[in-house]
């Protein structure tokens, strides 16, 4: 679809308004100590609390938290 004169573009700066800007996804820090290990179960189904790793989507091993 052409463009429209004097319309916005959909990916110009301010199109969908500052409101829906958080500044990016929302980060919480790695639990630590048994709190750590209970949470890399639960969050990670491949999680081997005795490697301290889990098998991420990439195919490899990542230590967690």
């Amino acid at each position: 679809m052409p463009h429209l004169p004097g319309a916005p573009a959909y990916d110009a700066p301010g199109y969908y308004g500052d409101q829906y800007d958080d500044g990016g996804p929302a980060v919480a820090p790695a639990p630590v100590g048994d709190d750590a290990v209970a949470y890399c179960l639960q969050t990670y189904g491949s999680y081997d609390p005795q490697s301290g790793t889990y098998v991420g989507d990439d195919g490899y091993r990542h230590p967690c938290p």
